[in-house]
């Protein structure tokens, strides 16, 4: 919940004049809910993408203040993220919440980034990874094959975000790599293989390569740092 109308568009702006001709991966702009049309507007023909914060978890309907998905896509959006963990923690939203807001994009043919992760007595009481996979069984149980395709992961401990704090490449390599083995079991090791999974908390211009270079790490989800268009430039050129 940062930014206003002005330094939303100041940002997407600089970002595309610090990355002409950037081609090397995927890069979505997720801003508060007010300033998604302004800022698809300027990014429309660049290499940057449009995501959400969140989304309801209904279609339509008399529920004021919510955000549907498919008012999302009317607006050119083509990401969304659920189960943030400060949505988590500070909304209540439950597992069953989050099924169904997932089932809410795939239906609008949005790409669901589903975040999950530990928080900091769950990591240091050795619960991180039955925490995850019943994080996990959410999407696993409510999710075809096919619909994998439109399914991006986030690892966040919970712990690392805007602390200052950051998992090394090896936690977050061990996460991911369960998270994997999760995958194989439930969909084969082909279709496992083929879905992201993707490293957020307190992702640096300086920690950035490192984390891409960790084995099943296939992207990042960045947080303070994109407020500032040099700092989420050098984290883009990190995959380089």
């Amino acid at each position: 919940m940062f930014t206003n109308l002005e330094s939303s568009k100041l940002l997407a702006t600089e970002l595309i004049s610090k990355n002409t001709g950037y081609d090397k991966a995927e890069v979505a702009l997720i801003p508060p809910f007010p300033f998604l049309h302004p800022v698809q507007q300027i990014i429309a023909d660049s290499f940057l993408q449009l995501g959400a914060q969140d989304c309801s978890a209904y279609a339509e309907g008399a529920r004021t203040g919510e955000v549907s998905a498919s008012m999302l896509k009317s607006v050119h959006v083509q990401y969304v993220l659920i189960g943030h963990s400060e949505r988590r923690l500070y909304c209540n939203e439950s597992h069953d919440t989050l099924k169904m807001k997932i089932n809410c994009a795939l239906d609008e043919g949005l790409v669901a980034i589903y975040c999950f992760g530990e928080n900091e007595e769950e990591f240091t009481s050795g619960q991180r990874f039955n925490v995850i996979e019943k994080q996990l069984a959410t999407v696993f149980e409510s999710l075809s094959n096919d619909e994998l395709d439109h399914l991006i992961l986030a690892y966040e401990p919970v712990w690392a975000i805007g602390t200052g704090k950051t998992a090394t490449v090896d936690q977050a390599v061990e996460v991911h790599s369960f998270v994997r083995e999760l995958l194989a079991l439930k969909y084969g090791q082909d279709l496992a293989k083929s879905i992201r999974i993707i490293y957020g908390g307190s992702v640096k211009p300086n920690n950035a390569k490192e984390l891409l270079a960790g084995l099943n790490i296939d992207g990042l989800l960045v947080g303070g740092a994109s407020l500032n268009a040099n700092d989420f430039s050098e984290i883009i050129q990190a995959v380089y």
